[in-house]
């Protein structure tokens, strides 16, 4: 029994030891990845610090994590998107010029209509500077896999920019309107049915 409860210690312990490892290592990354994706830096580092906390918290209630990073990620992703969704029922979710370069705005509107599934590994890859390996470690899947997914994200981005912006009413362009908001159906991006535009 004695031992048991050492070996838990010591597995907690270990896990404690990695996971600050591993933000003391991609501290600047995560920052930048945060950042993006919450859409504000003042805030980027407190959404890390309550990632970790979870993780930690976690940590101590026995259960074993499969994967640090993985799980990292998930509870750093949840930060953000409760951080988003408290901001937009106040009315205050707004990109500040002094805070993130608004010429990014476009793009993050286009990213956002992306699953989260092709838009996490893309993040990371052009935000996070993540390798490829690097990012199919954090995800647990295959590197194969996520070249797979980065590929799909760039073309979802590419053809939810063309949409958007084709305003013809000329035949080619509902055709090439039609033939977009199939593909991006199938790709799982959620279209309006009233204007086969990107919900």
């Amino acid at each position: 029994m004695i031992w048991n409860a050492r070996k838990k210690t010591k597995e907690k312990y270990e896990q404690l030891a990695e996971v600050n490892s591993y933000l003391e290592a991609n501290a600047q990354r995560l920052y930048s990845y945060t950042t993006w994706v919450c859409g504000n830096n003042l805030v980027a580092g407190e959404l890390m610090q309550r990632a970790l906390k979870e993780v930690e918290i976690k940590i101590h209630s026995d259960n074993r994590i499969k994967s640090i990073r993985n799980y990292f990620h998930q509870a750093l992703r949840a930060q953000c998107d409760k951080h988003k969704r408290r901001y937009e029922a106040q009315g205050k979710l707004k990109h500040d010029a002094g805070k993130v370069d608004t010429s990014k705005d476009a793009v993050k509107m286009v990213l956002e209509k992306v699953p989260e599934k092709y838009s996490q590994p893309l993040l990371m890859q052009v935000v996070g500077r993540f390798s490829s390996m690097e990012i199919a470690d954090t995800l647990e899947i295959d590197e194969s896999e996520v070249m797979v997914r980065l590929s799909a994200a760039r073309r979802m981005i590419s053809a939810l920019a063309a949409l958007e912006q084709t305003i013809s009413p000329s035949l080619a362009h509902e055709s090439f309107k039609m033939a977009s908001a199939k593909r991006l159906h199938e790709w799982g991006v959620k279209m309006d049915p009233q204007t086969q535009l990107p919900a």
